[in-house]
């Protein structure tokens, strides 16, 4: 067992090199990945969670399954971000827009995100009978400040009432106000 930390001593003091991104308490080496029904991003609130035989699972705190994880809390291990990373890591992230529908709205939607680096890795579009479009997209991107900025410019997108961040759960798909 590792050390009990001093008092307000971080997982990322009492540990050496960050895997992928992340400290985990207790040392390196371990294998982590990143939990795809929340897709968690630097900036997000984050926890781990010791799975049988993959290492340790990383999701966001408000994820919807991490009150299940959490019943198991003998498994639950304190993880947080590395300030500084000398390695880039991109992150999956889901988009969905709301807007209504209109010639070269597709076009105008996939050049904002061009324009802002975002590279897109799924799109899905659905038009409503009542003249609006559910877009769903998911991109990659290198950290939860550009997810901001991404959604703000599409927000600008002509017809565009509204875009925001998805997050799976056990009901489907929420959406997560940012």
């Amino acid at each position: 067992l590792p050390a009990l930390p001093e008092v307000g001593e971080s997982a990322a003091a009492r540990t050496g090199k960050p895997t992928q991104g992340i400290y985990v308490e207790g040392g390196s080496g371990m294998l982590v990945r990143f939990a795809r029904c929340c897709n968690p991003v630097p900036g997000d609130p984050i926890m781990g969670f010791v799975t049988r035989g993959r290492g340790i699972s990383v999701h966001r705190a408000d994820c919807p399954n991490a009150a299940d994880l959490k019943r198991s809390s003998e498994r639950i291990i304190e993880v947080e971000w590395a300030q500084d990373s000398s390695r880039e890591v991109s992150y999956e992230v889901e988009v969905q827009i709301e807007a209504m529908d209109r010639m070269s709205l597709l076009r105008d939607v996939t050049q904002v995100l061009s324009e802002c680096g975002a590279n897109v890795l799924a799109c899905s579009t659905f038009s409503h009978k009542d003249s609006m479009v559910s877009m769903r997209f998911r991109i990659q991107i290198s950290d939860i400040t550009f997810i901001d900025t991404v959604l703000k410019k599409l927000r600008a997108v002509n017809g565009v009432f509204d875009a925001h961040r998805m997050i799976a759960g056990a009901q489907g798909s929420r959406k997560k106000k940012r």
